[in-house]
């Protein structure tokens, strides 16, 4: 690290005369310095132990009147867990029969790590694959079988396969470093299927001059004939567009999400070999800036300061965008449904207060009034239940939790609560706030 102390000089005088440190020489000069008091010598630039893992250096002591002393001291560079495993020979292809037996071997992968030590020791990990069918050897890198695989059932498969290396410190933590690739098998179709025939009875008509292309002996008593194998060597071009496995695809992920959470992960395949093969990813349509995706991986999660409303915006209709490296671009569909959250109150279909006229004397537990409200939820979460929270000291009303309709218990006396001497048949109001 950037000024940290590598080295302390000592040296003595026998006069007591105050000596002064230093350091010659380019390579001296440019990685270290000397406090010419104290001989302490500091770093002045990082260091890397895979470019260089010792350094001699010329130091110096002077006492201002004798010659100047040197000497030259080996710094030598110890490791620091800084390199991730970088995978040898990708990308990684590889193509299996189907109905091979398991516990077969398909593949190694094979990952170095210019670490020193546990730090330089990789493991192997499957990360993303049917692991019903495969498995991964951690210390090796063998990619094993552990059933038999059907072509008509599925054709490709991709395994996400990460290395990772022992840990070790850096900057004084421990940390692990690891790095992914993506291993591609192809499973080879074999004559397991009777053929079928369509379309019978057949008939064509050949010419009789049909060509037919042979080398023999021109009027020999004995047809001979010879042939010729003809070896073609065929180079990669981008014929090929990435293909995604469904037309249509539907995600879910609730609403109210935080930053960061992955809806799901959606890859296509490109038959090509190389830069032609390596696929990106974008995302596109009315709404997708409250989406990020991974445009290596196809790792879709809600992106920084999207708020997901289900209320305001249920569906997101996008279009899922997958380009090669030469240019080749596909596309499919994609459909995103938000989740409900139980983030709404239920509201009354009336803000101000509700307010009815009851004739005194009526019969008990007739009807008074219904109270609706509305939830926007959906659901079970927009179910509704109603109370009666205050003002029925005389418990004259009941509400129904499930409908809000609100009965008497009994019948009300227009005189008793203060009405007399008019003529008109007496009615009472109640209001509901």
């Amino acid at each position: 690290m950037t000024g940290a102390t590598v080295y302390i000089l000592s040296a003595v005088d026998s006069d007591s005369d105050t000596l002064s440190y230093g350091v010659s020489g380019q390579v001296s000069d440019t990685l270290f310095m000397v406090n010419a008091s104290s001989g302490v010598v500091i770093l002045k630039s990082q260091l890397d132990r895979e470019l260089t893992d010792e350094y001699q250096i010329t130091v110096t002591v002077s006492d201002g009147t004798n010659p100047v002393v040197q000497q030259n001291p080996t710094i030598f560079i110890t490791d620091a867990n800084d390199n991730s495993p970088v995978f040898q020979g990708v990308p990684y292809v590889v193509d299996v029969n189907e109905n091979d037996i398991q516990q077969t071997s398909l593949f190694r992968v094979t990952a170095t790590d210019a670490d020193q030590g546990i730090g330089g020791t990789v493991s192997y990990f499957l990360e993303i694959g049917d692991e019903t069918k495969f498995e991964v050897d951690r210390p090796t890198g063998v990619v094993n079988l552990k059933e038999q695989l059907d072509y008509e059932t599925s054709s490709v498969y991709q395994l996400r396969i990460r290395a990772q290396d022992g840990g070790g410190s850096l900057q004084g933590s421990q940390v692990f470093q690891s790095s992914t690739t993506v291993l591609i098998v192809n499973v080879v179709d074999e004559d397991d299927q009777p053929p079928l025939f369509l379309g019978q009875p057949f008939s064509t008509q050949v010419n009789e001059d049909t060509l037919v292309v042979t080398a023999r002996e021109d009027l020999a008593a004995e047809h001979l004939s010879s042939n010729v194998t003809v070896l073609v060597t065929l180079e990669d071009t981008n014929d090929n567009s990435p293909v995604f496995n469904q037309a249509k695809y539907d995600l879910t992920v609730a609403e109210n999400s935080p930053d960061g959470t992955v809806v799901g992960t959606i890859m296509a395949t490109d038959l090509d070999s190389g830069e032609f093969g390596i696929i990106k990813y974008s995302l596109q349509g009315s709404g997708c800036d409250r989406f990020a995706i991974n445009n290596l991986t196809g790792e879709i999660t809600v992106a920084k300061g999207s708020e997901l409303d289900r209320e305001t915006i249920p569906l997101y209709f996008l279009t899922l965008l997958a380009e090669d490296g030469g240019g080749r671009i596909s596309n499919a569909q994609l459909q995103i449904t938000l989740t409900d959250v139980n983030d709404w109150t239920p509201i009354f279909y009336r803000s101000y207060h509700w307010k009815i006229f009851v004739r005194d004397n009526v019969v008990e537990t007739s009807q008074a009034l219904q109270i609706l409200a509305v939830d926007n939820d959906e659901g079970t979460n927009q179910d509704i239940l109603y109370s009666i929270v205050k003002g029925n000291t005389r418990g004259i009303f009941t509400i129904d939790e499930d409908s809000g309709i609100m009965n008497l218990t009994r019948s009300l006396d227009y005189e008793a609560l203060g009405g007399r001497g008019r003529k008109q048949q007496p009615c009472l109001s109640t209001s509901f706030w």
